[in-house]
């Protein structure tokens, strides 16, 4: 299997991972913590704030430590995050995973278009890698 074809395939899962984690938060909280529309209001947009926060930190970390390694450490991490908060969904703790799960998320991401851009053209880019919008996972056809 080609490098190319390598990150085709962890990118588009990593995409509906996410996908998943951070839409599915907010029905979990509904349903089963009984989170009003405000708490995931303000859930939503710490998530949001914590992800910008992470993409700004990308690039100084990945200088620091190498791109690789800071991948390597951020799937690492953000794996522990989802198993502790799975083995105690309180809300507290819930909040606070997600708020982290989405700053390391943030991190990752600019990281992920940097070596699928990498190994194309910017046109080939556009039309071969998966296209994230809002959390789903486009291929153009």
């Amino acid at each position: 299997m080609s490098y190319f074809s390598r990150l085709i395939i962890f990118s588009s899962i990593e995409s509906f991972a996410t996908a998943l984690v951070q839409r599915g938060v907010f029905f979990y909280t509904r349903e089963t913590l009984a989170f009003g529309e405000t708490q995931n209001l303000v859930l939503a947009l710490g998530m949001g704030t914590a992800y910008v926060v992470g993409a700004f930190l990308s690039h100084r970390v990945s200088e620091w430590f190498g791109e690789r390694w800071v991948l390597l450490g951020l799937l690492i991490i953000q794996t522990g995050v989802l198993v502790a908060v799975s083995q105690r969904p309180q809300g507290w703790l819930l909040s606070v995973g997600s708020l982290g799960f989405s700053c390391l998320n943030g991190m990752m991401w600019p990281i992920v278009e940097n070596y699928v851009s990498a190994v194309q053209t910017p046109l080939e880019s556009f039309f071969h890698s998966p296209l994230v919008f809002k959390g789903t996972l486009y291929l153009p056809s």
